[in-house]
């Protein structure tokens, strides 16, 4: 019941034709008490469920027909980290949600550091989410011009994870790569990997020697625009010879 009373103050509130609601997915109670009043009222208006592509409990079980025990789950949007999704919300949802948006942990972190930089709240993974996906939805359908409502709900939110949250911010944007590389232990490797990488904007960078023959090397390159960085990832074998070469695409 209570949960159906956001969507009937969402649809009074609106002022406007409204296009879609977008909600975070964890049991899927508070998606099926939106759309149980949404889908009475305002039948043309979409519910969407957004969930991390890491806990797509009810993604899986809407695409099977059928509940879905998942194996392991995410848990940096711990809000919404369940293996199983509820029987009678999975019911409701069967018959009254219209999809459900998949996002990643970088693009949730960076809707974490969009709602601070315009409003000064900071929320926790699982209230970011839906932000995301209408950010991910309207992307993908070109959507411009409607009103969307994202519930922003939780506040479950701490220091170790805002941490996380300022590292990987930039590469939900696609302003930042996190690169690796692995290294022989032998002379000469290291400015072999300086050569490499040498015209990169390197913003963060740690070696980590992880055996007596190899050593990882990790580190962020900033992008501005469009731009295409080429590296080797060098994966050696008992005589170090690099067998691999991936190419990272940047969209600024």
């Amino acid at each position: 019941m209570g949960q159906g009373t956001v969507g009937m103050e969402i649809v009074r509130q609106m002022q406007g034709p409204l296009h879609a609601i977008f909600v975070p997915v964890g049991g899927g109670g508070l998606i099926a008490g939106i759309a149980a009043y949404v889908k009475r009222v305002s039948p043309e208006v979409k519910v969407i469920g957004v969930e991390p592509s890491d806990a797509n409990a009810m993604a899986l079980s809407l695409h099977h027909g059928e509940r879905v025990m998942l194996d392991k789950v995410g848990g940096f949007a711990d809000g919404v980290a369940v293996k199983e999704v509820g029987e009678e919300t999975f019911c409701l949802c069967r018959e009254l949600v219209d999809g459900v948006v998949l996002v990643s942990r970088d693009a949730i972190c960076a809707s974490i550091k969009d709602m601070f930089e315009e409003k000064r709240s900071i929320l926790e993974p699982a209230g970011a989410l839906a932000l995301a996906g209408a950010e991910a939805y309207c992307k993908y359908y070109g959507l411009k011009g409607k009103n969307i409502v994202a519930i922003t709900s939780g506040a479950n939110m701490n220091f170790d994870k805002l941490r996380v949250v300022t590292e990987l911010a930039n590469v939900g944007r696609k302003q930042e790569a996190v690169l690796a590389t692995i290294l022989a232990e032998k002379p000469g490797s290291f400015k072999q990997f300086c050569e490499l990488v040498g015209p990169m904007n390197i913003t963060e960078f740690k070696y980590r020697c992880s055996s007596d023959k190899a050593a990882v090397v990790l580190y962020r390159s900033r992008a501005s625009g469009k731009k295409q960085v080429c590296m080797s990832y060098m994966e050696f074998d008992l005589i170090f010879d690099p067998v691999e070469e991936i190419v990272v695409e940047i969209m600024g």
